[in-house]
């Protein structure tokens, strides 16, 4: 039976208009944190090319994969990672959470393109996809049916899945529905302990507030723990990460 640690983090994406918070002042933060969690598999939100690269420089004991939501690497990223001295992989893919998956493009009431990442990997010997997901923040239509071609997505495999990511949405909301309706289990639900605050957006505040980002899986794992990984001011990032600890079932 292995054991496998899993983490999302949104990083909040490189802007002036954060000043004092603005990433120059926090990414040496944000490398010790993911650094900290000890992750074996990473997915992250909102990371800028420019952030990205310092990411994949800083964190070299990970393989990485990731396309910016405009395209090739424009824009902002939610790129998957993984321990390349605990996995294989096999395939690497991203597809667009809109009416037209295969390239970028707004979905539905969508404020901006989002895409989802996604790798294929053998873990001894077993395969599984781990994705990275970050729904849209405005339209309601579009956090639904995203999160509904996710769960179609994860539903048409053949393989165990692992989804994580920034959902901007709370666990009883009707993205959520879709997903956990689709064989996809939030891990805080059916964790054997859960530790830290319930939310994990804040706003540099430190001060926890929606329950949005998520990791879920499917049936063939077992979850252990869960925990939302507090920080202290300044703060990496306007969310916490949240860290799941799973097995093969």
């Amino acid at each position: 039976m292995t054991d496998c640690r899993v983490a999302t983090f949104n990083v909040r994406y490189d802007t002036p208009d954060d000043g004092g918070d603005a990433w120059p002042h926090r990414r040496e933060r944000v490398v010790d944190l993911l650094t900290g969690l000890d992750a074996d598999l990473l997915g992250l939100q909102e990371a800028l090319p420019a952030q990205f690269d310092c990411l994949r420089r800083n964190l070299p004991a990970y393989d990485w994969f990731g396309v910016g939501r405009h395209g090739g690497d424009d824009g902002e990223h939610a790129p998957v990672a993984h321990r390349r001295d605990r996995f294989d992989r096999a395939d690497a893919g991203a597809f667009w959470l809109s009416e037209t998956p295969d390239r970028p493009s707004v979905g539905w009431d969508g404020d901006c393109p989002r895409v989802a990442t996604w790798v294929d990997l053998e873990l001894d010997g077993r395969p599984l996809r781990f994705l990275s997901v970050h729904l849209d923040h405005a339209g309601a239509e579009a956090r639904r049916k995203g999160a509904l071609a996710v769960a179609t997505h994860v539903a048409a495999l053949d393989r165990p899945a692992i989804v994580v990511g920034d959902c901007n949405a709370a666990p009883d909301s009707a993205a959520m529905d879709w997903l956990t309706t689709a064989g996809l289990r939030l891990a805080r639900n059916v964790a054997g302990s859960a530790d830290g605050p319930a939310g994990t957006f804040h706003g540099f505040t430190g001060t926890p507030g929606e329950r949005i980002d998520h990791v879920l899986v499917t049936d063939a794992f077992e979850l252990a723990a869960v925990r939302t990984v507090e920080t202290d001011p300044p703060h990496p990032s306007d969310h916490f990460p949240v860290v799941a600890d799973l097995r093969w079932a």
